[in-house]
């Protein structure tokens, strides 16, 4: 077909293949900085910690295969298939995707606003690995907790959007009231996304959320300078029997949940990081303030 023209292309450092010459030139004029996709909001958000260098780039959304399947309809006339099945394979939301070659291997990191089970192709995936364990409801955990991972990625994304516009510092209120610094100013503008698929909160109807509408703790009044491994957010405590936590650089990581209260995750979590004394001083006074407020004991 005619409008797919597959090349290689090979200059002083890379090679390239690609489905169209049209394509490597805007890729190149996008890595030479040379046109304005990588200032556009949409980029910044879904390229936020990813690798800038790797051996493929992936970009989709809930339009792509429906778009191609309609060139596909249009240049080949007669056509019995009923395409439309595929239209289901892609996610309902944007999706960018860096794949790069390690010594151990290939790793393939994605970040999306969407969380897993969104997927289209992942239940029958989920359901024949859940064959393979020994407890069908740990395999359900396990989905949750994942999906809930998801979740606190995204709310990171967000977080690192606002900071970029706001001196590098994030939402000042904590738990609900700094989540709503993001919505008010669209960063994140869905008050039913804050909730987490295991728990039992209630996703939230109206413009603002409430604090029994969010599954999350959120730590306010941090900035980007003040250290890579500081609790952002993190799964309120009834949640999951591991806890998810959202660190300042981005990266989220389970840990197991054996805590009663804010100030004891704290003071397990500044076992393992050299927190500088101030830092350390601020998220006790921080979870603390949670405690009172979530009345943990």
């Amino acid at each position: 077909m005619s409008w797919v023209k597959p090349l290689v292309r090979k200059d002083d450092k890379n090679v390239y293949i690609v489905s169209n010459p049209e394509i490597l030139e805007i890729v190149k004029n996008t890595a030479a900085k040379k046109d304005g996709l990588i200032s556009t909001p949409e980029f910044k958000f879904l390229s936020q910690g990813l690798p800038e260098k790797g051996i493929a780039f992936v970009y989709l959304n809930g339009r792509t295969l429906e778009t191609i399947l309609e060139i596909i309809k249009a240049n080949t006339p007669g056509c019995s298939v009923d395409l439309s099945v595929f239209a289901k394979l892609l996610p309902p939301s944007d999706l960018f995707v860096v794949i790069s070659k390690e010594n151990d291997g290939i790793m393939h990191v994605a970040n999306s606003p969407m969380d897993i089970p969104q997927f289209k192709f992942m239940p029958a995936a989920i359901v024949q690995v859940g064959t393979l364990l020994p407890s069908l409801n740990k395999s359900r955990e396990n989905a949750r907790r994942i999906s809930c991972m998801s979740i606190l990625k995204s709310i990171g994304l967000s977080m690192k959007m606002y900071a970029m516009d706001h001196d590098d510092k994030f939402p000042a209120g904590n738990n609900a009231a700094g989540f709503n610094e993001l919505i008010k100013d669209e960063y994140l503008a869905d008050p039913s996304f804050f909730v987490c698929p295991a728990s039992k909160t209630v996703k939230c109807t109206g413009k603002e959320l409430n604090e029994a509408n969010s599954s999350f703790i959120y730590l306010g009044g941090f900035a980007e300078g003040d250290g890579a491994d500081i609790p952002l957010a993190f799964d309120k405590l009834d949640n999951h029997p591991m806890i998810n936590i959202l660190y300042l650089d981005g990266h989220v990581a389970a840990i197991k949940n054996t805590f009663n209260t804010c100030e004891a995750l704290i003071a397990f979590l500044a076992e393992s990081n050299n927190y500088k004394p101030e830092i350390l001083k601020k998220l006790q006074a921080k979870a603390k303030e949670v405690d009172k407020e979530l009345g943990y004991k």
